[in-house]
């Protein structure tokens, strides 16, 4: 298997984020939170959303990193955010 690579994230990352933002919500607060609502959550409102994010990300304050597979491992992007530390 190959190797696991950390990146900062692109904007053309948004659409999978956004995809998984959407899934991770509808797995995680299935029970939780009225169906009807985890149903109607929509990737490409999330997507925009990222794409908003993405795009005004300062560095020097904080900004997401994905896990971006190479060489053997399923293709995914897990979007992993946080402040940063000097």
């Amino acid at each position: 298997m190959g190797d696991m690579h950390i990146r900062r994230a692109r904007l053309e990352d948004a659409a999978e984020i956004g995809a998984i933002h959407v899934r991770s919500w509808q797995a995680a607060y299935q029970g939780l939170l009225p169906q009807a609502y985890l149903d109607l959550l929509d990737p490409a409102e999330r997507t925009g959303r990222w794409e908003d994010r993405l795009s005004g990300t300062d560095w020097s304050r904080s900004g997401t990193l994905v896990a971006d597979a190479e060489r053997g491992w399923p293709d995914l992007v897990l979007p992993v955010q946080g402040v940063t530390r000097p």
